[in-house]
């Protein structure tokens, strides 16, 4: 695995909503005031290569729909998880002029920049919430000191979140709850090099993995004013995917002979926390959710490594969105979006002959 921007996780992770989700009230995601009905289209975010550049792109169904970015951009994309209100779809990124990254959302396909944090020199915005008529976007921005998180509250940035006095920060995930923001992410202690997991209520932070071996949080849930995350400790030896309740941990179960796993997404319906994410068995990824403890496998092509990030749960039933490889890593091999109700995987329309991806993070898969 390659890190391009040091976001956590082993890929990349995505998170799907519904189109015709009502916004009332704190509409943030990935908490479900209501569900969906399970007959609505599902909407996602990513991206699609067409051999030369990334474009962002939202999928409604099976049908693309790219997203405008200025002229002379190089690349850019679309990360879930995005957000439904009122019909229509909220989607934040980041893309590149050549120069710089700059962050910003979409409302269906109108762009909305956002500010630049004093003295930033690149912003990513990861993730998305709408609560009464506010958007709220999180990320990071890279100065000359380091890399930092921060959410946007329309196109305003706030920063200034405690790090603990570490190095570089991310908030990869984001919710509102309460009139409170909540962010998900890791900062990294260069020292003992490892990145300790945590997230931050407003500017204030709350540690959830230790300083001896590197954790990362991913996704972030509030239900009934409890703070869920989803994410990953080391053991020592293996990555172990897990979620926190507060800042307990719970660890979840891997495919008999892995070594490793990784929670990236969580949401919580009925008082049951569902995650969904990865693990490896016998060198091959194998995308799988989790009711609670309860590990459910999926399936890409049966042969090819394959990825599931995020989820959502509608009227009983879980879906949960990736992608897969139809080859082996090397010429011809390249990425297809696609989802999955319950076992049953639905692909998405791609480039034909590039990666296509819905996600959270910009990560690159060795």
């Amino acid at each position: 695995m390659q890190r391009l921007m040091a976001i956590p996780g082993v890929a990349l992770c995505l998170l799907f909503l519904f189109t015709g989700c009502s916004g009332s009230g704190s509409s943030f995601f990935p908490v479900q005031k209501n569900n969906p009905p399970q007959d609505t289209v599902q909407t996602f975010a990513g991206f699609y290569s067409d051999g030369t550049k990334n474009i962002p792109c939202l999928w409604t169904g099976t049908t693309r729909t790219d997203l405008p970015v200025p002229t002379g951009t190089v690349g850019a994309e679309a990360f879930s998880p995005i957000v439904a209100v009122n019909g229509t779809i909220y989607a934040a990124g980041t893309y590149d002029d050549g120069n710089n990254s700059h962050a910003c959302y979409w409302t269906g396909t109108t762009r909305t920049d956002l500010t630049m944090p004093a003295g930033a020199t690149d912003a990513l915005a990861l993730a998305i919430a709408v609560d009464n008529g506010t958007v709220y976007t999180a990320g990071s921005y890279t100065d000359d000191s380091g890399t930092y998180p921060c959410y946007w509250v329309g196109t305003v940035p706030h920063t200034g979140f405690n790090t603990a006095g570490f190095d570089d920060a991310y908030a990869d995930a984001i919710a509102v709850s309460g009139g409170a923001v909540y962010t998900a992410g890791y900062y990294y202690d260069s020292a003992k090099h490892v990145d300790v997991a945590c997230y931050w209520t407003d500017t204030a932070l709350t540690t959830l993995g230790d300083d001896t071996n590197t954790s990362d949080a991913t996704g972030i849930a509030v239900s009934n004013g409890v703070v869920y995350t989803s994410g990953r400790y080391n053991n020592g030896s293996n990555s172990v995917p897990c979620y926190w309740t507060g800042t307990t941990v719970t660890p979840l179960p891997i495919s008999s002979g892995t070594t490793d796993g990784e929670a990236e997404a969580i949401t919580v319906s009925g008082g049951v926390v569902y995650t969904a994410g990865i693990n490896y068995n016998n060198g091959q990824v194998v995308p799988c959710y989790w009711t609670g403890n309860v590990r459910t496998d999926l399936a890409g092509d049966g042969t090819h490594n394959a990825f599931a990030f995020a989820l959502i749960v509608s009227d009983g039933t879980v879906y949960t969105g990736g992608y897969y490889y139809n080859a082996a890593p090397g010429p011809g091999s390249y990425a297809i979006p696609c989802y999955w109700k319950g076992t049953t995987r639905t692909d998405l329309a791609g480039s034909g002959a590039h990666d296509a991806e819905i996600i959270n993070g910009w990560w690159e898969v060795d």
